[in-house]
């Protein structure tokens, strides 16, 4: 299984350090390696090369890697510049890579409209198979505003998903929607969210009283502003708890947060630990007590699924999640994990507390939600589901 499988992804996200769409294509792509397949990555967008660790060329767990563009700036007239370069740049290394290599399929890791055409061109002219990797409600419908917006959202979604011959897709909701938007002749393929259980352990030692968030703090996507307002009532109840928050936010945003902490007397009790290295994010959840995901219901998360919460489920420890998406596709509330209400704070505050109050029944319900990521979530079992479709769909 997996055997021989030759595999090029291209993509516009930094590697091998990156953020969340990274770790998860990243994840997949290494255990394929275990399983015998060659996996090659091109990352067209030099925007990676500005992260720490991260070189122009190189070899991470067995998968070779190579920038086709390799000029940075901090400057956006020139980024945007850079940004048409990388598309002409990109396309003429891929090209030659594909030249030289016999792939069988190539994997596009973007929503760039330039790079799905191009990704799809050169995928006719050297005859392989051309794949998307989707997690999201395509961004163009969330992001249409005015009448021009919803034209281009409309003739993207119409047009550019028909070109791939299959797509690897995160949700079950998502496989819905984009069955009604791609060929009829594409092969979707339904694989969830992943984690590497390796780099977790369920031991039971003694844990920080940290109630703990690890994500994005852009925007209202992750609900910060709804855990901030639950931790405040738990800790007029709870004041030897400390919130832990994991992540880094634009100055804005932080500056946002960090003045609603003072708003309600939490700046003593509110930990903020700036970006952790992928490799430093383990210690801190097992450490952690309790961890929350209080993301508000939205389109983006009826249809997607949040990539942190199998880390969390990969600790052993008790979380607290709201009702959003497919969540309880997976988890029951009270047996693997505590759900609330998406946006009721008094209701988030109660579970927290319910994980306070009774440390027997957060153990147990830890342990749960640790079998519940064994079983659905582990990264060997669904790289191998991976290894079968993709062997499927080449022939």
């Amino acid at each position: 299984m997996g055997d021989y499988l030759h595999i090029l992804i291209i993509t516009n996200e930094p590697f091998p350090n990156g953020g969340a769409a990274t770790n998860r294509f990243k994840g997949y792509a290494q255990e394929l390696v275990k399983l015998g397949s060659e996996v090659s990555v091109i990352i067209w967008s030099s925007s990676g090369l500005m992260i720490e660790g991260n070189s122009s060329s190189g070899s991470y767990e067995g998968i070779k890697y190579e920038y086709s563009f390799t000029h940075v700036s901090h400057n956006k007239v020139i980024r945007r510049f850079y940004k048409l370069i990388q598309i002409v740049t990109g396309t003429i290394h891929t090209n030659g890579f594909l030249r030289r290599h016999d792939i069988d399929c190539v994997l596009l890791v973007s929503n760039d409209p330039m790079m799905m055409i191009m990704g799809y061109m050169l995928s006719k002219l050297h005859n392989v198979k051309y794949i998307q990797e989707k997690s999201e409600y395509p961004f163009v419908l969330m992001k249409a505003r005015n009448a021009l917006q919803r034209i281009y959202a409309t003739m993207y979604c119409k047009y550019l998903y028909r070109i791939f011959d299959g797509m690897i897709i995160m949700t079950k909701t998502l496989c819905d929607y984009f069955s009604t938007v791609c060929s009829k002749d594409a092969v979707l393929f339904h694989m969830p969210m992943t984690v590497d259980l390796s780099r977790f352990t369920s031991s039971r030692q003694a844990k920080n009283k940290w109630i703990t968030y690890c994500g994005s703090f852009g925007g209202t996507k992750d609900g910060v502003d709804h855990l901030l307002m639950a931790y405040s009532i738990v800790a007029k109840e709870y004041p030897g708890w400390k919130l832990v928050l994991v992540g880094k936010a634009s100055q804005p945003e932080e500056a946002r947060l960090k003045k609603l902490v003072s708003l309600n007397g939490l700046s003593d009790k509110v930990k903020w630990t700036g970006h952790l290295d992928y490799s430093e994010v383990p210690k801190i959840l097992s450490e952690s007590s309790i961890l929350v995901l209080s993301r508000p219901d939205s389109i983006q998360a009826q249809y997607g699924f949040p990539s942190k919460l199998g880390e969390y489920l990969a600790t052993a420890n008790p979380v607290v999640v709201t009702d959003v998406g497919e969540i309880k596709d997976y988890l029951e509330n009270g047996v693997s994990a505590m759900i609330a209400k998406p946006g009721n704070i008094a209701e988030l505050a109660d579970k927290i507390q319910f994980l306070i109050n009774d440390p027997d029944q957060a153990n147990e319900i830890g342990l749960r939600g640790r079998e519940i990521a064994e079983k659905c979530f582990d990264i060997k079992v669904q790289a191998g589901r991976l290894a079968e479709y993709l062997e499927g769909l080449i022939g």
